[in-house]
């Protein structure tokens, strides 16, 4: 198997949501399977956000009164910014890293069409009702809560002057990009010929972390897009199943194609 070069691998990566959102048009068989993931996305996002207005009012009067003594508003404003960076973010967690775990069965057939359609049949992976759904549903909330724990204690960067607000946009979109990225593509992964563990699969994503970035970086970007994030899990999913193949297959597992951990 021949390697990419890390640009070549970021290109496929940056370009594979589009390859994807193409052939699932081009292809009606397949939109039975990516019209759920959608319909679960849209409800995700609308009850994130019903939540999240009615809670709002009650968290901001809690935060408004340890705030009142200090007269330039700087910590007011400071509590405004961060209670809507959580709630944006928790909203962008819950539509994007959530929604594909409680569209498992859908989205794992989707990628396994995608596979079959582009290369050709391939190896029946073991599981059940624990490993089909249950794990990916329990996974999925791990890194959402990563996702938010980690925002929440980047946060104090935000009250260094000069470049504390720069790093904090950095750190937190690398990680953003990087959880995507192996969100997308552990559909994929999962129509190899055995069960990866978590940290195999990882490996994968730091062995092919240029591609696993752009795709989550693209992604992300996506998600901004009114209307385009409910296109966006069935979209991604055809995409990193295109990108897994493009990157090697199961010869790119760890291990190789035997699935030995090396």
């Amino acid at each position: 198997m021949t390697r990419r070069g890390p640009l070549a691998e970021a290109g496929l990566g940056a370009t594979a949501p589009i390859r994807g959102l193409l052939l699932l048009l081009g292809s009606p068989w397949l939109w039975p399977l990516a019209a759920v993931p959608c319909l679960v996305a849209t409800l995700a996002l609308a009850l994130l956000l019903a939540a999240g207005w009615v809670a709002l009012d009650p968290l901001l009067g809690w935060l408004w009164p340890l705030a009142e003594g200090e007269p330039a508003g700087f910590l007011r404003t400071l509590a405004a910014v961060g209670v809507g960076l959580l709630l944006a973010l928790a909203a962008f967690g819950v539509s994007i890293l959530l929604a594909p775990a409680l569209a498992e069965p859908f989205l794992g057939r989707l990628a396994r069409r995608v596979r079959e359609r582009t290369a050709g049949p391939g190896p029946e992976t073991p599981g059940g009702l624990v490993a089909g759904l249950v794990v990916p549903i329990v996974n999925q909330g791990k890194k959402l809560a990563f996702l938010v724990a980690a925002n929440v204690l980047l946060l104090p960067l935000l009250l260094v002057p000069g470049l504390g607000a720069a790093a904090y946009a950095a750190l937190a979109l690398t990680l953003t990009w990087f959880l995507l990225g192996l969100t997308y593509l552990e559909y994929p992964l999962e129509t190899g010929p055995r069960l990866l563990t978590p940290r195999e699969r990882r490996r994968y994503l730091y062995a092919h972390l240029p591609a696993g970035l752009a795709l989550g970086a693209v992604s992300s970007l996506a998600a901004l897009v009114p209307c385009v994030t409910f296109l966006l899990l069935p979209a991604a999913v055809a995409g990193a199943t295109l990108l897994y193949l493009d990157l090697g297959g199961d010869e790119s597992l760890p291990g190789g194609r035997a699935g030995g951990d090396s």
